[in-house]
């Protein structure tokens, strides 16, 4: 430790300020006319009497103590800093009037004036102009604090995100004006926030008001590593790159209760589940929040909404929907468990937030605006964007939670104002081209709207064959080759920790030649619209029933019977139907499409003949052979949801015979994984009912491997179904 002494001969006015503050040190300037100050001990620690309070002046000067009510540091610590300074001799540098002297507060006032400090101490106005952009890092103390700093410490105090805007900030050439005097004055650029850096760097002050070591803190001091040259651009990217470190005691310990609690529900089955078990499903949403593992919250919450449709009774409730989100979830809650390496946690963890890369200048085209309510509790509108240069869609969306509103819902008008410094609403921006400068885009496309972004307007959006070159279609066999098969477009995906996809959706703009019959599912609430192409092949148009999209399903059904009421024939013929924009999927062997927008012929008069890449070819299926496995693998499917309605503790006679049954079968058309995995499962339930006791077994995981492989089978038998049908038309 060094000796009281010498900090004292090093501690100026602007240490005094950032270890307290501007006010205080004033306060304390004048205090030294009015209020007796008596050193009465100087050795590792010195004793000051100041008026009534006793004062410990101890190193570091942030530890010194008063037995006034303060917590911190006080006008009594400051005044027996400036009486032990006049008492021990600070030579030049000091905060002090000459020694014998008492302070002239009318001189004091003058030259307080002349630098605008009121009353502050002329040093103080001394060192204002001394002070200067930060040089190359010397030998003091405060510098070799700030060099032994850690990046990777900066790293978690800063949190991935904030540290990756700074990387991205260094490499764009922002710099801080920093000053050096006996601290370190670094305004963060970009941002409201100043830090005063001082040793200990434990003291360090920020304008955020935080006492503990803050990300802006943290922020100021590898500024002047940087600007030191003590690091470079390519060490913080390589940082910034790095998986976030997790706890692993605190992720273990979340998966566990993840996975017991899952394979509790499994055990009892849905018809025994009790409506309270959504209370606990919130709970472990909580949970895995609290052990930053975002991806599991969203997935709990998804799957307390799909529970909650179960209890309402309501039509939009399918089994095998929840069926996948059980069994998914839990085999992500295994993997993590398994997981030994901090690489691995983050593979299945997920993250809270979008990692923004800076994407330069763009030029987007608005298409359409879409208000939206995830399954996890998220809703918000979402300004889709397409760039013609790059043949790319872009995203912009505006979000926030709604889980805990209850009956409350967002309603999204299109009226929030649109980012990147536009006078527009969200509505007339998904109308416009405009200039994004600074973009700043995650990996699902998604636009950042960081305050360092800028748009311009650039006009009207103009539908043309450049800006949809590959996004229209008007022929399904096309469609299905380039967008649907070999990809998974199932109904549903996956649900990042804001509630939106955590894949891309597949947009397409589709010309359908005609319209099938549309039709309204009073047991379902389904509604479907098939459009056809020339050779009279399917695309469904398919909207769920909800108070959301009521006026959706009006519309479409008001249209249709308008275009065919109104219109003769020949006007048809003449006429060409709107193009649909929206999200598409496989489904039952046909093209589903969710619609997002519809486009007259007035506004896509500018696009036509567009000519898609080479049609992908196939080998000839064995159509009796994928019959015969559809037949076994919806079988094996009608058996498992059999199961999670009874449970794997209460598993019905004829269930668990069908279930014997099944392996035969299942070997005997050559599926010999799926009656492997099926002999296990039924081997498992059966030793149950010979138990007294519970006894951890493989049974869920047997469970949620065989619905996995019945999913990739009926995916794979979806696909080539539905290549067979596209490739073979009716025409019209």
């Amino acid at each position: 430790m060094r000796d009281l002494k010498q900090i004292l001969a090093e501690t100026d006015e602007e240490y005094l300020i950032g270890l307290s503050n501007k006010g205080i040190v004033k306060r304390a300037h004048k205090d030294m006319e009015t209020v007796e100050a008596k050193v009465c001990s100087v050795a590792d620690e010195a004793k000051v009497l100041v008026g009534s309070e006793t004062v410990t002046i101890c190193s570091p000067l942030g530890e010194s103590k008063c037995t006034c009510p303060s917590r911190s540091i006080c006008r009594h610590v400051v005044q027996a800093l400036l009486v032990l300074k006049k008492e021990l001799g600070d030579g030049a540098g000091s905060t002090k009037p000459e020694a014998g002297t008492s302070i002239d507060r009318t001189s004091l006032e003058i030259q307080g004036d002349t630098e605008g400090t009121d009353g502050v101490n002329i040093q103080a106005g001394a060192v204002e102009e001394a002070g200067s952009e930060a040089s190359p890092a010397g030998n003091t103390v405060l510098w070799q604090e700030i060099r032994s700093f850690s990046v990777q410490k900066a790293r978690r105090v800063m949190g991935s995100r904030y540290f990756r805007q700074f990387a991205e900030q260094v490499q764009a050439g922002a710099r801080p004006k920093i000053r050096e005097t006996s601290v370190i004055t670094v305004p963060l650029p970009g941002q409201e926030f100043t830090v005063k850096l001082l040793s200990p760097l434990d003291y360090a002050s920020c304008t955020c008001h935080k006492k503990e070591l803050c990300a802006h803190k943290a922020a100021a001091i590898l500024w002047c590593q940087y600007q030191a040259g003590m690091l470079t651009a390519q060490e913080l990217e390589q940082e910034a790159q790095q998986q976030p470190e997790w706890d692993p005691a605190l992720v273990k310990e979340a998966a566990g209760s993840m996975k017991r609690f899952l394979e509790v529900l499994l055990d009892t089955g849905l018809a025994r589940a009790a409506p309270e078990v959504m209370q606990d499903m919130e709970r472990m949403a909580i949970i895995g929040h609290n052990a930053g593992l975002a991806r599991f919250e969203s997935s709990f919450r998804a799957l307390r909404k799909t529970c909650s449709s179960y209890f309402r009774r309501a039509a939009s409730f399918r089994i095998q929907e929840w069926i996948r989100q059980l069994t998914e979830l839990y085999a992500v809650v295994c993997f993590v468990l398994e997981a030994r390496e901090s690489e691995e946690i983050a593979a299945y963890a997920g993250s809270f937030r979008g990692r923004y890369q800076v994407a330069g200048e763009l030029a987007l085209t608005g298409i359409v605006l879409e208000s939206f309510e995830s399954r996890s509790g998220y809703a918000g509108e979402t300004v889709y964007f397409l760039d013609e240069k790059e043949q790319k869609w872009y995203t912009y969306t505006n979000a926030r939670p709604v889980f805990y509103e209850g009956s409350r819902r967002f309603q999204g008008n299109g009226k929030s104002q649109a980012p990147w410094g536009l006078s527009l609403t969200l509505e007339e921006l998904a109308s416009v081209r405009i200039c994004l400068k600074g973009a700043r885009v995650d990996e699902r496309g998604r636009l950042s709207a960081s305050g360092e972004s800028r748009a311009e307007t650039a006009g009207g959006r103009k539908f043309s064959n450049e800006l949809l070159a590959s996004w229209y279609y008007d022929d399904f066999l096309t469609l299905f080759t380039e967008r649907i098969r070999g990809r998974d477009t199932g109904e549903e995906t996956g649900e990042a920790q804001d509630g939106l996809p955590e894949k891309r959706p597949e947009l397409a703009f589709v010309r359908p030649a005609d319209f099938g019959v549309p039709d309204f599912s009073d047991t379902r609430q389904l509604f479907t619209l098939p459009l056809l192409d020339r050779a009279g092949r399917e695309l469904i148009v398919e909207v769920a029933y909800s108070k959301r999209e009521s006026d959706t399903i009006r519309y479409l059904e008001r249209y249709i019977k308008k275009w065919r009421r109104d219109l003769s024939d020949a006007e048809k013929a003449e006429r060409k139907p709107p193009c649909f924009l929206g999200k598409i999927y496989l489904k039952n062997g046909r093209i589903h499409m969710y619609p997002l927008a519809l486009f007259e012929e007035k506004e896509m008069a500018e696009v036509s003949g567009i000519q898609q890449d080479g049609q992908i070819t196939y080998p000839q299926m064995d159509v009796g052979g994928v019959s015969a496995v559809r037949e076994v693998t919806k079988e094996a499917a009608g058996l498992m949801e059999e199961l999670c309605q009874s449970g794997l503790n209460t598993v019905h006679d004829d269930t668990l015979e069908a279930l014997g049954k099944m392996k035969d079968t299942a070997e005997a058309y050559g599926l010999t994984g799926l009656s492997e995995m099926v002999t296990a499962l039924w081997e498992a339930i059966s030793m149950r009912r010979h138990r007294t006791r519970t006894e951890e077994d493989d049974a869920a995981a047997l469970y949620g491997k065989i619905n996995r492989y019945l999913y990739l089978c009926g995916q794979k038998i979806r696909w080539d179904e539905a290549y067979e049908y596209y490739r073979g038309g009716t025409g019209l």
